[in-house]
């Protein structure tokens, strides 16, 4: 473990993290983790950055078997900041643009107010042009192509300002914090393509300078929780209270004020069906219960949840009807019986030849179910790759969309 690192035990989180006079950036991992593996070098890159500033503490899960229910984590990697104590917020799975708004929550201060009004570009034609030949250079040159792996750093908000390592910006977009969020995060969800580059250079030319954007995160958030009722079932035990999430946040988007005691019912509602419901009543509940509240006070990392639960219910009944009864029998019989074998190798190792053989293990049974699969069902394999290739489409159609939404509306601004 590197020493720019501290691992943390039950028996001294509460001296690592909660009395911290440092932010503290509370890594949840576990060894048999390959996200949290992937990630470790863009947390060994920001201890080096930020050292001094703030300290990076790990808590492998697997040593405490309630840690996911105490600290209500949903999987791992999970990072979570604390400044004196307290949380500020969280990002699940391995995402360049949460960690960078975990970062800036951190580093900002306890003081920090962002004013919703500030004008883009801060008012200046020459200071859009020099952000957007950053971006540019950036496309050029390689920095933004979605191959690298990087950190906040290379980020398209932050490479159009100029922000310097100790993170000095030369340039402010004067985006309000949720679009900024946004701008990095979709596209970060489309990198794999061309159009992830694309999105970073057409959003800042669409931003126009001079501009109040505050408003478009409230509309983006109401255009998303209807694409999420339009795709949940209308007996689902979630709907009635996404309809009612919409109903508030479309009044308070019409200048009606909205008391608290109703944001507060709502919220209680949810966190009462949650303990009801699984499955993808329970992914939209979950998704929902941070949203529920006015939009002012929503944090920005509260729109990724709902663009990646958008995105697995539009594939979720992908290409259906291209299956015969025989070839979704076998494909669910076939899935279904991965889960008692991967459960009975056990946690995956870490030492290298113990990891191969858990590997090779791993995928020979793979292979000869699917094998045995397609020998019962001759039209299994075609169908399964024409519906896998769907899914990858239709996924990337769907978060292309939302970055077609939001460039849609700044252009109207």
């Amino acid at each position: 473990m590197t020493t720019h690192f501290i691992d943390t035990t039950d028996a001294t989180f509460e001296n690592d993290v909660l009395r911290s006079t440092l932010p503290v950036l509370l890594d949840f991992w576990a060894p048999w983790c390959a996200p949290c593996k992937a990630m470790a070098p863009m947390l060994e890159r920001i201890a080096t950055q930020y050292e001094g500033k703030l300290r990076i503490v790990k808590y492998n899960i697997d040593q405490s078997s309630d840690s996911r229910a105490r600290f209500n984590l949903r999987g791992v990697p999970t990072l979570i900041a604390y400044r004196a104590g307290k949380e500020l917020g969280r990002q699940a799975g391995v995402s360049a643009s949460g960690l960078k708004l975990l970062l800036d929550a951190l580093l900002s201060g306890p003081e920090t107010h962002v004013d919703p009004g500030t004008r883009t570009f801060g008012n200046d034609p020459a200071r859009k042009a020099r952000c957007v030949a950053r971006i540019r250079e950036a496309i050029a040159d390689g920095r933004l192509d979605g191959k690298q792996e990087g950190d906040g750093d290379s980020l398209p908000s932050t490479i159009a300002s100029g922000q310097m390592p100790d993170g000095d910006r030369l340039d402010a977009l004067g985006l309000p914090p949720a679009i900024d969020a946004l701008y990095n995060h979709l596209y970060e969800m489309l990198s794999d393509s061309p159009d992830g580059t694309q999105f970073a250079a057409d959003f800042l030319n669409a931003v126009p300078v001079g501009v109040d954007l505050s408003a478009i995160a409230r509309d983006y958030l109401l255009w998303i929780l209807n694409d999420l009722l339009d795709r949940t079932p209308l007996e689902d035990e979630a709907t009635p209270l996404l309809a009612k999430l919409i109903q508030l946040h479309r009044l308070e988007s019409n200048s009606d004020a909205i008391p608290p005691a109703q944001w507060e019912a709502l919220l209680a509602r949810i966190k009462e069906k949650l303990n009801t419901v699984d499955g993808h009543s329970a992914v939209i509940l979950t998704t929902i219960s941070p949203v529920a509240r006015p939009a002012s006070s929503i944090p920005p990392a509260a729109f990724f949840p709902l663009i990646q639960t958008a995105v697995s219910l539009a594939v979720i009944h992908v290409a259906s009807t291209w299956w015969t009864e025989e070839e979704a029998e076998v494909f669910d019989s076939t899935n279904r019986s991965m889960a008692p074998f991967m459960k009975s190798l056990g946690p995956r190792p870490e030492e290298t030849e113990a990891l191969a053989e858990y590997e090779r293990k791993k995928q020979q049974f793979i292979d000869d179910a699917w094998a045995k699969a397609y020998s019962i069902c001759p039209t299994l394999e075609k169908q399964r790759q024409l519906r896998l290739d769907a899914i990858v489409k239709t996924g990337h159609n769907t978060r292309t969309s939302h970055a077609q939404y939001l460039l849609g509306r700044v252009a109207e601004v």
